[in-house]
């Protein structure tokens, strides 16, 4: 990111410039990044709810359904897993009438991924409520919907109602941090609150364990904030606080 004038004449336009930037990074959220943690999130679901789910309707004797769904599921989420799309929408309405919460929510999150790249955020929109509204989805597809879901409402939806929702994925100890914080930021921004901003950036930044590309991201624009504050601080009638005098020695 290119360095922001310490000395500019009108700070305000600087940071409605460096807010429309900091915009930009919901459309590689809603691009990239979507079919990074659906990648994520599918082998977690595989390997540890998908597997649990498996066995247990096994010992009710319908290991015919499991396969048949499993295929189905394997059929649907490869060109995910390859860094592509998926373009088999009807696997997926598969999935989402099978009666399995897991397969079925798993699969209205994905065809919801594919009315977002299409533009039609109503349909993803209602799609990514319905995950969230169903307990039997899990914290994890609850996460990841409630990230996607944010981005694309980003432009759509007040920036406070961003701010909350996405304030549980972004508390402490939370392996959310990073894409959350990244967007609740941008939020701030958008609500004219550059202050909580750069305090969420710091946040990413101080935290070793989000991935170090989006540290360093948030590092940069955590000082390029702050010193465009300052700077606005430092404007005529804009004086900055001094030591009252009767606190001083």
């Amino acid at each position: 990111m290119a360095d922001l004038p310490h000395n500019s004449n009108d700070n305000q336009n600087t940071l409605q410039t460096a807010s429309e930037t900091s915009d930009q990074t919901k459309e590689p959220f809603c691009a990239t990044h979507r079919r990074c943690i659906t990648a994520s999130i599918i082998a977690i679901l595989l390997l540890v709810g998908i597997g649990g789910i498996g066995c247990w309707l096994y010992h009710r004797h319908k290991q015919e359904a499991i396969n048949s769904r499993g295929d189905a599921l394997a059929a649907a989420i490869a060109p995910v897993i390859q860094g592509g799309q998926v373009k088999d929408v009807a696997t997926l309405d598969k999935l989402i009438a099978s009666g399995d919460p897991v397969y079925a929510n798993l699969g209205r999150f994905l065809k919801a991924g594919v009315f977002a790249d299409k533009g039609d955020v109503k349909s993803a929109t209602a799609l990514y409520q319905t995950v969230l509204n169903d307990p039997a989805a899990g914290d994890i597809l609850h996460a990841v919907a409630t990230l996607h879901l944010s981005a694309i409402e980003m432009d759509t939806v007040p920036p406070e109602n961003v701010i909350k929702r996405l304030q549980p994925l972004v508390a402490p100890g939370s392996r959310w941090l990073g894409s959350a914080g990244e967007m609740q930021a941008a939020a701030y921004l958008k609500e004219n609150k550059p202050e909580q901003a750069v305090k969420i950036y710091q946040r990413i930044a101080s935290d070793t364990s989000v991935p170090e590309d989006i540290r360093e991201r948030a590092k940069s624009l955590a000082n390029s904030y702050a010193d465009i504050l300052g700077n606005d601080k430092e404007k005529p009638g804009n004086p900055v606080a001094t030591t009252p005098a009767s606190d001083k020695k």
